[in-house]
């Protein structure tokens, strides 16, 4: 059976996710301060429940527009220490962040399932466990 690791896993996942956005459309959907916080939020649920494996979280205002509905966030993952990738990198639209957090979830409640009849799952360039 062939090993696959984590940052495999979340990368298909990652990609799956933004799939069905359509970017021709994208610059339609701003972000609101509230859609930003509830992100946070979300992230933060997240972190608790799948820690060690954490998203690290910064949300912006573009300050070249002059009202305060125009917020973006971005949200990295640090696999190990020295290698890590970009989850969200100046995402705008609300539901997009939203679909991969929720693809992302979906993701580690497999990792988890996989790993309580399994056992740890390994980098395929480590012996370290997952996280």
């Amino acid at each position: 059976m062939a090993e696959w690791s984590i940052a495999t896993v979340l990368k298909t996942v990652n990609v799956k996710a933004f799939a069905g956005s359509n970017p021709v459309l994208s610059f339609l959907n701003i972000m609101t301060l509230e859609e930003a916080e509830k992100i946070k939020t979300t992230i933060e649920e997240l972190n608790q429940l799948y820690a060690p494996m954490v998203l690290f979280f910064d949300m912006f205002r573009n300050p070249k527009e002059d009202h305060d509905d125009n917020w973006f966030v971005t949200i990295v993952y640090h696999v190990t220490p020295d290698d890590w990738f970009t989850f969200v990198s100046l995402g705008f639209d609300y539901q997009a962040v939203s679909n991969k957090l929720t693809g992302f979830q979906f993701a580690l409640e497999a990792i988890q399932a996989y790993q309580e009849e399994h056992g740890d799952i390994k980098f395929s360039h480590s012996d370290l466990p997952l996280g």
